[in-house]
């Protein structure tokens, strides 16, 4: 996986500012709205690093509970199937 987690997650802490909802916004590449990061010569998702760093590898899709594809915050991160996730999502 990541060899120096500390360092990763702080650098991305670091690219972050803070709304009022408490969502991590990444300011840094995005992708149809969504986070960008380049680790290993490997271009990722933050917000799937971050889980990665701070729940480990998900079984399925991460998603957003605060529906903010830019978000980055583990808080508002799960691990959810598709099905689950619109399911989520259409509530």
């Amino acid at each position: 996986m990541f060899k120096r987690k500390k360092p990763i997650l702080d650098f991305i802490k670091s690219k972050t500012v803070i709304n009022e909802r408490g969502c991590w916004i990444w300011m840094g590449k995005r992708s149809h709205g969504y986070d960008k990061i380049q680790i290993n010569k490997q271009e990722r998702f933050v917000h799937v690093v971050v889980f990665e760093l701070t729940k480990g590898i998900p079984k399925n899709d991460v998603s957003h509970l605060c529906e903010d594809r830019p978000c980055c915050n583990p808080e508002h991160l799960a691990d959810m199937t598709r099905k689950e996730n619109c399911r989520y999502k259409y509530r």
